[in-house]
Parts: C-alpha cells; sequence; structure tokens
C-alpha cells in the first residue's frame, strides 16, 4: 500500500519522513544504495535497489513523484561524485575532520570541478588477490558467493597475492604490493564493465564480476579489517 512521504536527500544520507508529523520512516546511505533509476511514467517514477540493514536481502523502493524524478537522479549523482572526492581529498591529507555541505532536490549545482576532483583522483587500498574464474551469469550473489568459495578451497591463503588495488571512478587496477604504479599489474578493468560486486559470506571477502566480452568474470580478494571500505569505493566508483 502507497504512503505520502518527503524524500529528504542531505549529506550522505536519504531520508524518508511522513509530512504531517515530519517522524523518520527509513535512512538510506547513499553509498549503499546499488542502482537508483526513473520510470517512464511521464518520468514521475523513481526507484532505488539497496540491501536492508536487517536481513541483508537486496530490497527494490519504488517511489511515485509529484515533480520530475529525474530532479532525484541527478541530486543523488552528485551527491556521490562529492562524496567520493571528499573521501579522495581526504585519503591524501592527514586525518581531519570533514563536513559535507547539504544537496537538496529544488537547488543541484552543477559540480564540475568535484566531478574534475574524482577523475583525477585515485584511491589506493591494501589487499590479497585470491584469484579470478569464468562465471556462468552476469549477477547474483549466489554466484558471487559460489565464485568466492570455490577459489578460496584453491592452494591456500600462502599462495594469494599481497596486492595494491587502486580505484578511480573510470578504472580498478591491482598491483604487486612491492611494486611501483608502472611495475606490470595483476589485473585491471573499466568500471563501466563492472556487472556485480558485494562481499562475502565471510566480510572479509570482497569480488566483483566483469564482462570481458567474451565471459563474465569474477574477482576476488581478501581484505582486513573486512572488505566494507573497498566495497563502498568500487561501489561508488560505478555509480559515477
Amino acid at each position: 500500500q502507497g504512503q505520502d512521504l518527503v524524500m529528504i536527500l542531505k549529506k550522505d544520507t536519504m531520508s524518508l519522513v511522513d509530512p504531517l508529523n515530519r517522524s523518520l520512516i527509513h535512512r538510506q546511505p547513499i553509498l549503499n544504495i546499488r542502482v537508483w533509476g526513473v520510470g517512464c511514467n511521464n518520468g514521475r517514477d523513481f526507484a532505488f535497489v539497496a540491501s536492508d540493514k536487517d536481513t541483508c536481502i537486496l530490497k527494490c523502493h519504488v517511489f511515485h513523484c509529484n515533480v520530475p524524478a529525474k530532479g532525484i537522479a541527478k541530486a543523488l549523482h552528485e551527491m556521490c561524485s562529492k562524496i567520493v572526492a571528499e573521501r579522495a581529498i581526504a585519503s591524501s591529507k592527514p586525518p581531519c575532520a570533514t563536513t559535507l555541505e547539504p544537496v537538496s532536490i529544488e537547488n543541484v549545482p552543477l559540480q564540475v570541478d568535484i566531478l574534475e576532483a574524482v577523475r583525477q583522483s585515485m584511491q589506493t587500498y591494501e589487499a590479497l588477490y585470491i584469484g579470478s574464474l569464468t562465471v556462468p551469469r552476469a549477477m547474483g550473489m549466489d554466484v558471487l558467493n559460489e565464485a568466492i568459495e570455490k577459489l578460496m578451497r584453491g592452494p591456500g591463503r600462502k599462495h594469494w597475492t599481497p596486492s595494491l588495488i587502486r580505484v578511480s571512478d573510470t578504472a580498478m587496477r591491482v598491483h604487486h604490493a612491492q611494486e611501483d604504479e608502472e611495475a606490470t599489474h595483476i589485473w585491471e578493468c573499466q568500471v563501466r564493465y563492472v556487472t556485480f560486486l558485494g562481499v562475502g559470506r565471510d566480510a572479509h571477502t570482497f569480488a566483483l564480476i566483469v564482462d570481458t566480452g567474451r565471459c563474465f568474470q569474477c574477482v576476488a580478494f581478501w581484505c582486513e579489517p573486512d572488505a566494507g571500505i573497498i566495497s563502498e569505493a568500487v561501489q561508488a566508483a560505478c555509480m559515477v
């Protein structure tokens, strides 16, 4: 059954509140949204897919808006770009407090300078490269988990490669940890070819599925203390 709501986009969060008593109905971190889109019903339908915080099941939330839904999509895109840019800047400086400016649906300036900063930024993470294999489908947690478990049943952790994962808004590259950026990489892909990504049953594992043009390839990593940060970074890059 439908419910009247007010959607508020502020900092890094989407909030849904009751229009009468202003009580909070749902709070959604923007970087946890897997995908969003605008429907064809005169451009007034909007939907996004995100993991439910209680059940970890992906849910699709659908809205019929009283304003063109492309405004919401544009605001989310700009906010995600800004969050990634802020994180890239913060990672290159000593730790400090960072404040994100609020962004509303009605007032979304073109963040050309921020988008450019994201394009030029490269975030680096340490992980163990477990390996890769061909998978039968482009999407699905069942496909991802089966691939991760199959790779982990291989030669063992001592054969996993200490690596540096470099993520930008256009590409993801994996290098040997002891070699510089100019050295031959272990693996790379353009983020536009990523069809699915996620954290495995073990929270240390992260994997993504890529469309190589000939097959679907799943690549897996072991992360410390967990895979959350790398997963968010790659997910954010795919949204830009």
